[in-house]
Formats: C-alpha cells, sequence, structure tokens
C-alpha cells in the first residue's frame, strides 16, 4: 500500500524521508515523536536512531503536533 502526503508548501522544508531520518535523529538533540508511532511498529526503530543524550518526548493526539513545533 503507497500512501500519498500532502503537505503545505511552508511544511515541505521540514519534511524528511524515511530513509534519510537518521541522518537527521542522530543530530538532535531534542525529537518530538507522535503517538501514532505506537500504532505503526516504528518507535523502537526511530529510537534506535536517536542519540543516547537527546530529549526525547512521544506526543499526542498527533495531528496537532506539527503545528506548534514548527
Amino acid at each position: 500500500m503507497a500512501y500519498q502526503f500532502r503537505f503545505k508548501a511552508d511544511e515541505l522544508p521540514h519534511f524528511v524521508r524515511w530513509e534519510d531520518s537518521s541522518k537527521v535523529l542522530s543530530k538532535a538533540d531534542v525529537v518530538i515523536i507522535t503517538g501514532v508511532t505506537l500504532i505503526n511498529d516504528t518507535l523502537e526503530p526511530i529510537l534506535r536512531m536517536v542519540r543516547e543524550e537527546a530529549e526525547v518526548a512521544v506526543m499526542g493526539p498527533t495531528k496537532y503536533v506539527a503545528r506548534y513545533v514548527i
């Protein structure tokens, strides 16, 4: 199944493809993860990419996080 993402033009600079996520997460000081990662089984792979020193938060509801963080 393929998903089609619809981003607003101002959101595109913040989008990182899954294949490139380790490059970004391995450098991050703060990582905010949405609750949907618990459903789609990506929480553990994401946490493995994050530096041990980084601050990590899992937040919900998923829909509203990006609006206030970005």
